[in-house]
């Protein structure tokens, strides 16, 4: 079994808009959580810290003072488990990624340096 801490270290931020979508944040977190063999009971505080702004602040008062996860979960997924909320974050990462150039038409400012049309 791992320490509070290193399953803290192993689970990812989800702040809502990076390039993980809720569904797949909140998958991989319960799958280290329930391999990790720390208890239930840590899961909420565990979890709460994993979330950062400006997700954080999709969380009711309600559902922290609750101490309960399934609280905290369903106020993340009213916000962002739409697949219009997904897509946009898919989207704002992609065009941060800036122009990617076409291996067909630029090959010498290509990504792949050994292409040749």
């Amino acid at each position: 079994n791992q320490t509070t801490e290193q399953i803290i270290d192993l689970l990812k931020n989800f702040s809502g808009q990076g390039c993980m979508s809720f569904p797949q944040w909140k998958q991989e977190s319960f799958a280290t959580l329930e391999s990790s063999g720390v208890s239930k009971a840590l899961w909420y505080s565990i979890l709460l810290k994993k979330v950062t702004a400006p997700a954080v602040t999709k969380i009711s008062q309600e559902a922290i003072s609750s101490k309960e996860v399934d609280r905290i979960l369903a106020d993340l997924e009213r916000q962002y488990n739409s697949s219009r909320i997904i897509s946009a974050a898919i989207f704002k990462v992609h065009m941060s990624a800036g122009k990617i150039p076409d291996p067909d038409f630029e090959w010498a400012n290509s990504l792949l340096p050994h292409h040749t049309p």
